[in-house]
């Protein structure tokens, strides 16, 4: 709630849905996320953004 900026919070809001998409395309349920799934989208999406 702190940003108020309606782009940012629409960036953040489209980050979560692409990382949600990782992870049902992965089959990991959100709340059993751990360090390694960050680390392995990190990779996967910069390479998508560069």
């Amino acid at each position: 709630m702190s940003y108020t900026s309606e782009n940012t919070q629409q960036a953040y809001l489209n980050d979560l849905k692409i990382f949600c998409t990782f992870l049902d395309e992965a089959g990991v349920d959100l709340l059993q996320v751990r360090r390694t799934h960050l680390d392995v989208f990190s990779r996967v999406h910069e390479q998508y953004t560069d």
